[in-house]
């Protein structure tokens, strides 16, 4: 594969935001909640015989879309935050105090960009599988249980950059004042 569209480099760094604070493995609960839960809804909607009609699909094409551009305007703004450059203080120990914020922030910085990296890829992942279901009418109901799956691992993906931007954004107000 060529590495123009070697995408592994971020399902790495969006699952090494699922770590421990010491690095040393995954989260139980996330991997349960990002991913085993996702499949569990996807497995329980095929075995109750949930089905999707067509206007979901065309629909599903639209929100993802529409998902995918947004989120790359929220990297625009995150590297904006990244580049900023603030005066830096006299004080010695106001300095160190400083450095340690600046670190804090780049650690959010980085991981942010790897989960909103992979919710773009997500949302790429959306528009061409429900672009191929909308196009393709048989078997709905694997269809249906795939989209289920996708969409709740999506929205999980999506609260935790949420949360992760609410903390970024915190400290940015606390810096100002």
């Amino acid at each position: 594969m060529t590495s123009k569209i070697d995408l592994r480099d971020i399902l790495v760094a969006h699952w090494q935001t699922l770590t421990t604070e010491n690095g040393q493995g995954i989260y139980v609960w996330d991997a349960v909640t990002f991913y085993a839960l996702p499949v569990a809804l996807g497995c329980v909607s095929s075995w109750q015989g949930w089905l999707f009609n067509a206007q979901i699909y065309y629909t599903s094409t639209s929100v993802f879309g529409i998902f995918a551009g947004l989120l790359l305007n929220v990297q625009i703004g995150l590297f904006n935050i990244h580049v900023r450059n603030w005066r830096s203080p006299d004080n010695t120990l106001y300095k160190k105090a400083l450095a340690d914020v600046e670190n804090a922030k780049r650690v959010t910085l980085r991981q942010l960009n790897a989960n909103v990296s992979y919710l773009i890829m997500i949302a790429s992942v959306g528009v061409v599988m429900s672009l191929i279901y909308y196009a393709l009418p048989t078997n709905r109901g694997i269809y249906t249980a795939i989209l289920i799956a996708l969409y709740s691992h999506f929205l999980l993906s999506f609260l935790m950059s949420v949360k992760r931007s609410y903390l970024l954004f915190a400290q940015e107000y606390e810096h100002e004042s």
